[in-house]
């Protein structure tokens, strides 16, 4: 047809203005567009989370529909901890997916929901980040808070880089008052007055990879590592009875932990997937106690904990329709923890796994059904003591979605999980954490592990109002009794237990102002 050449003409348009629902609703959860949230401008990401369904952040604490949060992942490398997320722009990110409850594919002890986070990437290739600080300053006591963050992306060719970098340093002044009182022997009720400063430095380090091998390739990896420094001074002046007593404890704590995944992706045809992930994570905890009491001989403790998880898991995903996916895969969980102590703790487990997850559509109602079984070895040896725990079981998960009416966005969702809790380092050690000269904390290596069922039933209205009941029973839950050390009638000990069973009921309403962009 010959040279075409195009003339430049102008045209006006009238104000054209575009509005979408900001959040997506899932059988699952939701997605949410946090460019499209006008409240999350020039905001952290711990800062709109708040603001989000279901989500709530208390004491640095994430929950989800009262859940802690079992993991997140950024780019979809996986991470445990939420101390990255502190130091991350809400102007960084481009989307959150948020599951209410973790799916088949999660370990069985895996209770709360899930947060998938992806950054934004630069369009035209380049590089952009920013550099943040804040200091708190109070009247009294001066600086108490010091905080700076980093963080940077950058697209070279085929590879795609994120970096966040924080440190935090704070210095809060303690000055509370603990009062025991026993029921029948007054000799052993006490009040102690405690004051001083405890020091606090913090140190995370985030880097993410991606590289498109291929068009139907690519590779994803992560590391994160942590340091924390912590010293805790303070002084003490205990009243029992008649008797006056003092006492000084110092507790420095030095904490390194690095966390490290690959994840390798292949699409070999439209819909399908394969997934080989990879986790390893080890922390390493030097705990120092020194403490003086009514200035006799010094009382000196000292213990190193180690711990050790190694993850991998292969997943295949293959659509068996237009409106239905399947997903299948193996799972396999190694951890390793031991402390150094005057009685050496060690406690190994692996959990092997299997998992299958069905996700489709029928009209207005999404759906998504798993089952996962995992069996469970833990073998706890303190001081040549050894105990084992076995456990073998099959995890339904059920999650239904029924949009009654998309334009007024009305929907009704309705959760089940069956899971077993794992059982923490902190309630299988007797190493004893001691909060004052007259009281400690310790742990139980003969717990078993509690198994509950979840069922949630949530309805939202106009995409605002959201009532939501629960239903949660728990067997051989853990619970801690504050008792009468077996060594000393004048020193109390908390201590972990079974109990049968445990019973809730939760009723919520929330209401949230319209998530729309323009």
């Amino acid at each position: 047809v010959g040279t075409i050449r195009l003339q430049v003409d102008n045209i006006s348009l009238k104000t054209v203005k575009v509005t979408g629902n900001a959040i997506q609703n899932t059988s699952s959860g939701y997605k949410v567009n946090i460019k499209a949230l006008q409240y999350a401008k020039d905001r952290m990401l711990t800062d709109v989370l708040p603001f989000l369904p279901g989500i709530s952040i208390d004491d640095d604490k994430i929950t989800i529909l009262g859940n802690s949060m079992t993991a997140y992942y950024i780019d979809g490398n996986r991470m445990t901890d939420p101390a990255v997320l502190k130091s991350l722009p809400s102007d960084r990110i481009e989307s959150i997916e948020v599951d209410y409850m973790a799916g088949a594919d999660e370990s069985s002890s895996a209770v709360g929901g899930i947060i998938r986070i992806t950054t934004r990437r630069e369009i035209n290739g380049g590089f952009s980040g920013d550099i943040k600080g804040a200091i708190t300053l109070q009247p009294k006591n001066g600086i108490s808070d010091k905080t700076i963050s980093n963080t940077l992306s950058a697209s070279i060719g085929k590879l795609y880089l994120f970096n966040s970098i924080s440190w935090e340093h704070n210095t809060p002044v303690v000055n509370e008052e603990e009062t025991y009182r026993a029921n029948n022997n007054d000799e052993s009720s006490y009040t102690t007055d405690r004051n001083g400063k405890w020091k606090r430095s913090y140190l995370n380090e985030y880097l993410g990879l991606s590289y498109e091998i291929s068009n139907t390739q690519q590779l994803k990896g992560s590391v994160w590592y942590s340091y924390a420094d912590q010293d805790i001074s303070d002084n003490a002046m205990t009243q029992q009875g008649r008797e006056m007593h003092t006492s000084m404890r110092e507790n420095p704590i030095r904490r390194h932990t690095i966390q490290g995944a690959a994840d390798y992706v292949w699409k070999p045809k439209p819909g399908q997937q394969f997934d080989l992930m990879i986790d390893y994570l080890y922390r390493n905890q030097h705990d120092h106690q020194h403490t003086v009491i009514d200035c006799l001989q010094p009382t000196n403790t000292s213990q190193i904990q180690r711990t050790g998880m190694l993850r991998v898991q292969p997943k295949w995903q293959q659509p068996l329709s237009k409106s239905l996916m399947l997903a299948a895969g193996l799972d396999y969980q190694h951890t390793h923890y031991d402390n150094d102590l005057n009685q050496q703790t060690k406690m190994t487990s692996h959990a092997p796994a299997a998992f299958a997850r069905l996700q489709g559509r029928s009209n207005a109602i999404q759906y998504e059904v798993g089952l996962r079984v995992q069996h469970t070895n833990m073998q706890v040896d303190v001081a040549d003591v050894k105990n084992e725990h076995n456990d073998f079981g099959i995890y339904p998960t059920v999650n239904l979605m029924w949009m009654m009416n998309a334009k007024r966005q009305h929907m009704l969702n309705l959760m089940y999980k069956y899971s077993m809790e794992d059982l923490p380092y902190s309630v299988i050690s007797t190493y004893r954490y001691y909060s004052s000269p007259y009281s400690y904390e310790t742990g139980n290596p003969e717990l078993k592990s509690p198994k509950g069922h979840q069922l949630m039933l949530m309805a939202k209205l106009w995409g605002k109002r959201t009532l939501m009941g629960g239903l949660m029973r728990a067997n051989d839950e853990i619970y801690f009794v504050r008792e009468q050390s077996p060594e000393s009638s004048s020193v109390t000990q908390t201590k972990p237990y079974n109990c049968a069973y445990v019973e809730g009921l939760m009723l919520s309403l929330d209401r949230r102002a319209s998530c729309r962009e323009r």
